[in-house]
C-alpha cells in the first residue's frame, strides 16, 4: 500500500476544480431599465449583453432654468437631449451696451426702420422720459404725405439726433425732442424768394412767410400734431446790403440781425449740414444751429439728397442761410457748398425741412 501525500492530493484535487469551472459557463441576468446577462467564459472573461435603454430615467424630473438677462426652464428626465428656449430681458443688444440718453444715442448710426415702433407709441415714449431707448441716429419711419392738397407719395425720414435743440432758445426747450430729417427733398420748382433780394433777411423771404408754412401743415398731418414740437430759433430779419459777406472777396451783403421765432418746420443753415460755415455771410445766420446734425456727421452721403424714394436722383435744398445781398446758401447735389440766386426755381432742387418730433 503506497503513502498518499495529502499536501499533493489537495492541490491536484483544487486543480480539477479550477478547471471544471472554466470549462462551464456560467451566466447571470440583468433586470430593470437595463435587461442582459453576463457571461463568463472558459477563459475566465466576461461578457455583458443588453438590451432596451442604456441609461436609466431620473427618478423624479428635474427642471433647469437660467436667470438674469436671459431667462428660460426646460424639464429634463434623462430619457433624451433637451433644448432650453431663451428670453432676452432687453429687446436690443445695443441697449445693453449703449446707455440710455440722447448723448450716448447720437454717438451711433444704425438705419432701423422704427415706424411700427412710432405707431404703437412705443417711440414716444421713450422720447418723453429721455431715454431715448431704441432709438439711434439714421432710423427711418415712413409716412405717407400730402402738401397743399397734392400727395407728394411716401416720405422716410431719419433720426437726425436726439434732444438737438434740448434746453436752447429765449424760452428754454425742456422738451425732449428727436431732429426728423427727410432722405430725400420732399419738393422742386421751389424758390426762396420772388426776387432776387435778401432785403428782410431770411424772415423777409417767401420761403419764410409763405412757403415752408404748407409743408409745417404736412408735416403736422402727417405725424399728428401732437408730436411736432413747435420751439424757438431766432432767425434773421435784416442784412446790410454793402457789408462784406463771409462767402469771401469780393462778395457783399451780409445779415446784420435776428429775431427769435416760433418754429414748426425749418430749413437748414450751412454748420448744421456741413458742420462750419462755406457761403453764410455772417454768424447771424447761425443763431442755435450751431453744431454738425449728428446724421451728417455719422453718415455723410446723408448731405446729398434724393428726390421721391430715389436716392440716386441727387438734388440741391435751399440753406436758410444769406451768402450775399442776392444769393441764398444751397447744399448742391454733388455734395458741395453753393449758393444761388434768391429766385432760383428748377426741377433740380427745392426744400428739405426739418422738424422736431416728441
Amino acid at each position: 500500500m503506497s503513502i498518499v501525500n495529502v499536501e499533493d492530493y489537495m492541490k491536484r484535487q483544487t486543480t480539477a476544480l479550477e478547471t471544471m469551472a472554466k470549462s462551464t459557463s456560467k451566466a447571470i441576468n440583468l433586470t430593470g431599465d437595463v435587461t442582459g446577462s453576463v457571461t463568463y467564459g472558459s477563459d475566465g472573461t466576461a461578457t455583458i449583453k443588453t438590451t432596451g435603454n442604456s441609461a436609466a430615467k431620473l427618478t423624479t424630473a428635474r427642471t433647469i432654468s437660467l436667470s438674469g438677462d436671459a431667462t428660460g426652464s426646460v424639464s429634463f428626465n434623462g430619457s433624451s437631449n433637451v433644448s432650453i428656449p431663451v428670453t432676452l430681458a432687453r429687446t436690443t443688444g445695443l441697449t445693453d451696451l449703449i446707455p440710455d440718453g440722447a448723448a450716448a444715442h447720437n454717438c451711433l448710426y444704425r438705419g432701423k426702420d422704427i415706424t411700427a415702433d412710432f405707431n404703437s407709441g412705443k417711440m414716444s415714449t421713450n422720447i418723453a422720459n429721455g431715454t431715448f431707448r431704441d432709438i439711434f441716429v439714421g432710423d427711418y419711419i415712413d409716412v405717407p404725405m400730402t402738401v397743399n392738397g397734392t400727395s407728394i407719395g411716401t416720405a422716410r425720414w431719419r433720426v437726425g439726433e436726439c434732444d438737438y435743440y434740448y434746453r436752447s432758445g429765449d424760452s428754454p426747450c425742456n422738451t425732449h425732442h428727436v431732429l426728423m430729417v427727410p432722405d430725400d427733398v420732399l419738393d422742386v420748382n421751389i424758390r426762396i424768394n420772388d426776387t432776387n433780394d435778401t432785403t428782410g433777411g431770411y424772415q423777409g423771404m417767401e420761403m419764410w412767410k409763405t412757403t415752408l408754412p404748407l409743408y409745417a401743415a404736412a408735416i403736422k398731418a402727417a405725424f399728428g400734431t401732437g408730436h411736432v414740437l413747435d420751439h424757438h430759433e431766432p432767425i434773421t430779419k435784416a442784412i446790410s446790403a454793402d457789408a462784406p459777406s463771409g462767402a469771401g472777396a469780393g462778395w457783399t451783403g451780409s445779415a446784420t440781425g435776428w429775431e427769435w421765432q416760433t418754429v414748426s418746420a425749418n430749413l437748414f443753415n450751412e454748420v448744421m449740414v456741413y458742420g462750419t460755415r462755406v457761403f453764410s455771410c455772417s454768424a447771424f445766420d447761425v443763431g442755435t444751429g450751431k453744431k454738425q446734425v449728428a446724421l451728417f456727421a455719422l453718415n455723410h452721403e446723408s448731405t446729398i439728397a434724393g428726390y421721391r424714394g430715389n436716392h440716386s436722383d441727387r438734388r440741391w435744398y435751399w440753406l436758410r442761410a444769406v451768402a450775399s445781398a442776392s444769393r441764398f446758401c444751397i447744399a448742391a447735389y454733388y455734395g458741395d457748398a453753393y449758393s444761388y440766386d434768391a429766385s432760383n426755381c428748377d426741377d433740380w432742387g427745392g426744400v428739405r425741412p426739418y422738424f422736431l418730433l416728441r
